[in-house]
């Protein structure tokens, strides 16, 4: 040793450089070389294949027994490091390296992948099928198959639970009979319910479940009633076994509220959102959206619930929607519960949930006046954005965005060429295009260009009940009938026909306010009702429209049918009638700068002035209109209230950049004592020199004098504008 150590120091410059590094490397691998032995390595491979593990280079070549000549001299090889492990198989194969993945993390992986499955798999464009496959899979012989035996098999039976109403029963069943061999689950048991009521029959599934007894075969034991004999059905099974929407758990809340939703059970709808919890929408966040369509709906009229539980109606702007306080209040709930589902659908991967609930989140906006500018902003940047802009035309046609309709229409042509035809976004947008165009008779004709092309997203039917609209106002009776009798061959509704029917003979002379009269007082119904009130409202019907505009709010509570019989009250001077409409539903007019005006002049002209000094109060941000100006003057005069006016004249003469000449005239009325500065005010405006004026101060000769501050232009004026 002490001849080693002084060789060392003798030769510690070269034993130190580069070449003497690697002969030391060199040999502390051949004296201190690892073994691997110890090592757990696994093949397992398809049939007809060669695996192989080794240390060195290998070279393999393989030959079946009937193959050709090019194949005989078909060879693979390897070329390999060091303790390496090589295959070339003619099937699957799975490498597991046991020691190197604790069971831990398989545990927590399977957790994870189970969880996506158990709360995605209510969205539509998940596919439940084959995720569970292949996380049974997985689970049975794959990387997740080193796994804790309870972890494993309570995954297990969720694939099998959820493949169960599948073509893949045998799988389901496959993964069941393993769940079964790791422990005795609750979920196994759940999951063998399922398949029983798919394989045999409703009783012996709850019959499976009875033994369990708690708040997730509740669920079950509901689901697979319905699965059965339908909804109607699986509620009145509740109430014979006695259960509340306590005795369920979370899927089972958002499966009974989707079948109350459906069946229109409003009131237990309300129940039933009144009873979820925090944990409810953190365990089936498909709770958000049904939630938001639950308390949405009562604002809703009860004829038009049913189209907004499927999508946005294509008619945003103008759709009834409650506008109370109590309604209001509702709006904004259902509004945060669609921005919850849309972060939701966004955790879980599923764009088209979220890109749903967001669109009615933004047409909620759009109608609340507190929101509506913020909703206008966000659709804006969605007309931006070329991945979504086609899908919110209609949108920004009905909230007055001003749009290319060039670029549009080149937009659907380009969106056509590439996806291969028509996509739904491009056929909202043509569709929307045709009520754009110049004549009814252009836009019946767009509508039946595109047809064929539209016919794939849009209803055919209600395209061709526009067309006959359209043709009949425009005066083309004759091709109005034609597409009448060709949806008569498609077949619709009796009730249908006599509307359509009614269309054309109004087209063709007959009193139209009359027959829609006629048709609501037969009917009753509140689409018949609407178009009554529209057409009264078109051709100034004021008295008939103080009647059935009433009616229609007392349906909707809309503001827009509080704003139209209030315009009615106000052409009426029915004064009395509009000032108690308006006290009943107070909460409208926070939300409407014409109702609130209205509101003051209704005030006005039945003498109450305190009250509309208050009512005055509330207008203060429309000081500069001359509605409120006047309204303000005539106050001041009622009430004598003299140094109010000359306040108002003050103010009006600081403001005379800002008035017309037309203002002015109005306030020289007025104010026949001001009609000398009124007049210097005047000839400021129209630019006319005071030596061309007689001026004839008069109480009500005011109007006159301004038509004579406008002299004939110059000759030599009009001769710079002929050169």
């Amino acid at each position: 040793m002490a001849n080693f150590v002084a060789w060392v120091v003798d030769n510690k410059q070269w034993l130190f450089s580069g070449a003497g590094l690697v002969v030391i490397g060199w040999l502390v691998r051949r004296i201190f070389k690892k073994s691997y032995s110890s090592s757990i390595q696994t093949i397992r491979s398809g049939d007809s294949s060669t695996n192989v593990q080794a240390g060195r280079d290998v070279s393999i070549g393989t030959k079946k027994k009937e193959e050709t000549d090019v194949e005989k001299k078909v060879k693979q090889s390897i070329n390999s490091g060091d303790d390496s492990t090589n295959v070339i198989a003619g099937g699957d194969v799975n490498l597991y390296l046991e020691r190197n993945v604790p069971r831990e993390f398989v545990d927590q992986k399977t957790q994870e992948e189970v969880e996506i499955l158990r709360k995605s798999r209510f969205f539509p464009e998940f596919d439940r099928n084959r995720s569970s496959l292949r996380l049974g899979r997985r689970l049975a012989e794959g990387d997740l198959s080193g796994g804790s035996d309870k972890v494993r098999g309570r995954a297990l039976a969720w694939c099998a639970r959820v493949l169960s109403r599948s073509e893949n029963l045998n799988r389901a069943e496959e993964f069941l009979e393993l769940a079964k061999t790791l422990g005795d689950f609750p979920e196994a048991k759940i999951a063998e319910a399922f398949i029983i009521s798919e394989k045999r029959d409703k009783a012996p599934a709850l019959s499976a479940l009875a033994d369990v007894d708690t708040d997730v075969s509740h669920s079950v034991g509901l689901m697979i009633v319905a699965y059965h004999d339908g909804a109607e059905a699986a509620l009145s099974w509740i109430s014979n076994a006695d259960y509340t929407i306590g005795d369920f758990d979370s899927d089972g809340k958002s499966f009974l509220l989707s079948r109350q939703l459906e069946l229109g059970r409003w009131d237990e709808v309300a129940q039933t959102v009144g009873a979820l919890s925090e944990s409810d929408f953190e365990e089936t966040p498909c709770l958000h959206h049904l939630a938001g369509l639950a308390t949405l709906v009562p604002t809703v009229p009860e004829d038009f619930r049913a189209v907004v539980l499927t999508q946005v109606p294509f008619q945003a702007a103008d759709f009834r929607l409650a506008s109370n306080a109590v309604a209001m209040d509702a709006r904004r709930a259902a509004h945060t519960h669609f921005l919850d589902a849309v972060e939701a659908a966004k955790q879980l991967a599923c764009p088209h949930a979220a890109r749903i609930d967001d669109e009615y989140a933004l047409w909620l906006e759009l109608r609340d006046p507190a929101q509506n500018s913020y909703g206008k902003n966000r659709l804006e940047n969605k007309l931006r954005d070329p991945s979504t802009a086609l899908g919110f035309v209609h949108y920004a046609l009905q909230f007055g965005i001003k749009l290319d309709l060039g670029a549009v229409e080149r937009d659907i042509e380009r969106t056509i060429a590439t996806n291969g035809g028509m996509t739904i976004d491009a056929a909202l947008a043509r569709f929307a295009l045709a009520f754009t165009q110049p004549t009814l008779e252009e836009a019946a004709n767009y509508i039946a260009r595109h047809h064929n092309q539209l016919a794939a997203h849009i209803d055919a039917k209600l395209m061709r009940y526009r067309q006959i609209e359209m043709l009949s106002r425009a005066g083309l009776i004759e091709r109005a009938n034609e597409v009448l009798d060709r949806l008569l061959d498609e077949g619709i509704p009796a009730g249908q026909e006599g509307n359509l029917r009614r269309i054309i003979s109004e087209a063709q002379g007959s009193d139209p306010n009359e027959s829609r009269k006629a048709q609501y007082e037969a009917t009753r119904d509140l689409g018949d009702l609407i178009n009554l009130v529209v057409e009264l409202e078109d051709h100034q019907r004021w008295d008939d429209l103080c009647e059935f505009g009433r009616l229609l709010f007392e349906e909707t509570h809309s503001l827009g049918d509080a704003e139209r019989l209030v315009n009615a009250f106000n052409n009426t001077r029915r004064s009395e009638a509009l000032v108690s409409f308006l006290k009943e539903n107070t909460d409208l007019l926070s939300q409407s700068k014409h109702l609130r005006m209205s509101y003051a002049w209704g005030l006005y002209q039945e003498g109450a002035f305190l009250e509309l000094r208050a009512a005055l109060a509330e207008l203060s941000d429309e000081a500069g209109s001359p509605n409120y100006r006047a309204l303000k003057v005539n106050l001041g005069i009622a009430t004598g209230d003299w140094a109010s006016l000359s306040a108002y004249i003050a103010d009006e003469y600081r403001n005379r950049n800002e008035r017309s000449a037309h203002d002015l005239i109005g306030t020289a009325q007025l104010f026949p004592a001001e009609q000398q500065r009124i007049v210097r005010l005047l000839i400021e405006k129209v630019i006319v020199s005071p030596d061309d004026l007689e001026v004839r101060f008069r109480p009500n000769g005011i109007e006159v004098l301004a038509l004579e501050l406008q002299p004939e232009p110059a000759m030599e004026s009009v001769e710079e504008a002929v050169a």
